[in-house]
């Protein structure tokens, strides 16, 4: 790794682990023993951690917990569980530390992805920075570190489209695409896995871009001329008709 490259990536390391910091403070000054929460959806993963541990080490089914509907227990297979955290519960053995260091970590990485896959297609470090600082600290998910800690497991996505995009190439004027890069399509299947274990949620988005990107070579939607008179007025009317249809069911 050159010079520039070590450059850039400690100043983007800085840069989103000081915007966590800020957001986030005093957290800071209570890393391992408080965690942001509205008191209730919060807690559950800090519970969700320590049910996780408990069952590892005394050798019980992993998605599974007795602590609830006792003697007979219940399934955790459906239950917003994101086990990813637990892991990092096993090696900090302190469920608000483990918490806590996974979250600060999936802010910096979702900053540091989504400039990865941004300098891929725009190749300017500057606006691919603020790319990152927006896809990492934007409102929306903000607004859910107050309980909601699956969805600010974010990191693995820009990650997963940027190796998927590269190891997956269409065909000039075909239907199919075209596997360059092997090592490239192991990653994102990777990282699609870690999704998988981390938000169901995001697991889903990531499938109908999938699904999306196949379509748009399937269906050779690179040759459409969207800016067309034509075009420009289909896409009009079809806005004018759903916004009609949306008003006329919320009344």
């Amino acid at each position: 790794m050159g010079s520039n490259k070590v450059t850039t990536a400690v100043s983007l390391l800085a840069f989103y682990g000081i915007a966590f910091v800020v957001f986030t403070y005093p957290l800071v000054l209570e890393f391992d023993s408080a965690f942001i929460s509205d008191g209730r959806d919060g807690c559950q993963f800090v519970w969700n951690i320590y049910n996780f541990t408990d069952n590892l080490e005394n050798s019980r089914p992993l998605f599974h917990t007795d602590k609830l509907y006792h003697p007979i227990g219940s399934s955790l297979i459906l239950h917003v569980y994101a086990p990813v955290i637990s892991l990092v519960g096993l090696l900090v053995g302190n469920p608000v530390l483990a918490l806590n260091i996974t979250v600060a970590l999936s802010f910096v990485f979702s900053g540091i992805g989504a400039y990865l896959l941004c300098n891929h297609y725009v190749r300017n470090r500057l606006i691919s920075a603020l790319a990152g600082f927006v896809y990492a600290y934007c409102p929306s998910k903000l607004l859910h570190i107050y309980g909601h800690y699956d969805l600010m497991l974010t990191a693995t996505i820009p990650f997963f489209i940027l190796f998927f995009v590269t190891a997956l190439k269409g065909v000039e004027g075909g239907r199919r695409l075209r596997l360059v890069n092997r090592g490239g399509f192991v990653l994102a299947l990777a990282f699609f896995a870690v999704t998988y274990f981390s938000s169901y949620y995001y697991t889903f988005f990531l499938m109908i871009f999938v699904f999306l990107y196949v379509s748009f070579f399937a269906l050779r939607l690179y040759s459409f001329r969207l800016f067309t008179r034509k075009n420009l007025l289909y896409g009009l009317l079809i806005i004018l008709i759903s916004t009609a249809i949306v008003a006329i069911f919320e009344r």
